[in-house]
């Protein structure tokens, strides 16, 4: 994991896990291998190696495989799993063709 800078002296803070480019896995089966295509609200596209294609309404288990860092302004972030909008919760769909 890399170093993390004082956010104070940066003004932005570094966050690793699944982002666009990020090599993902099924958690049930991590055979099944994708890399994130794009994240758009509360939407996930993974293109999946074994089919090279994509599809949607899967609603999928992911674990990270590669992290990749990016910077990011912690007071930009809404909370996770929260829709500000609306202040409810939504769940997080994954589009890519089934990967089963």
């Amino acid at each position: 994991m890399p170093a993390r800078f004082d956010v104070k002296l940066t003004g932005y803070a570094f966050a690793s896990g699944i982002q666009e480019n990020a090599q993902v896995s099924l958690r049930k089966d991590n055979r099944k291998k994708g890399v994130v295509q794009v994240i758009r609200d509360d939407e996930i596209e993974v293109q999946w190696l074994s089919h090279h294609k994509n599809s949607r309404n899967n609603i999928l288990e992911l674990q990270c495989e590669d992290t990749a860092a990016r910077q990011f302004y912690p007071d930009h972030l809404p909370i996770l799993g929260k829709d500000i909008h609306r202040n409810s919760s939504f769940p997080l769909f994954v589009s890519g063709p089934s990967p089963h």
